[in-house]
């Protein structure tokens, strides 16, 4: 019982699952290899990352001049792969029937009469 209670190893499984604390943290947490340019860039605080704007966090990603895959890991991981990334707005304006529909409502107006 004595040993039980002196070599219990909870503590370390908590630290190591706790969430990150800093901007670097975060970033190796995710596996992008950006902490110095994060800090070079004065990206450190890790608030103002998590609750960045869609048009901030452009800005992030071009002064950290990350990749674009990387790029588009961190905006899912933030939330705002649906929103904000640039290719997810022309997929939801491309099939657009009602853009379609008057077209083909107009040209079938004229023969009928």
């Amino acid at each position: 019982l004595h040993r039980a209670l002196h070599s219990a190893p909870l503590p370390a499984k908590p630290t190591a699952m706790t969430e990150p604390t800093t901007v670097t943290e975060f970033l190796h947490k995710h596996g992008l290899p950006y902490a110095a340019a994060f800090e070079e860039n004065g990206h450190d605080h890790l608030p103002s990352l998590l609750e960045a704007s869609e048009e901030d966090l452009a800005t992030v990603i071009s002064d950290v001049k990350m990749l674009s895959g990387h790029a588009m890991r961190l905006r899912k991981i933030l939330g705002k792969s649906s929103a904000t990334h640039v290719s997810a707005t022309p997929l939801a304006s491309s099939p657009p029937p009602p853009a379609a529909e008057p077209p083909a409502s107009a040209p079938q107006s004229d023969p009928a009469q």
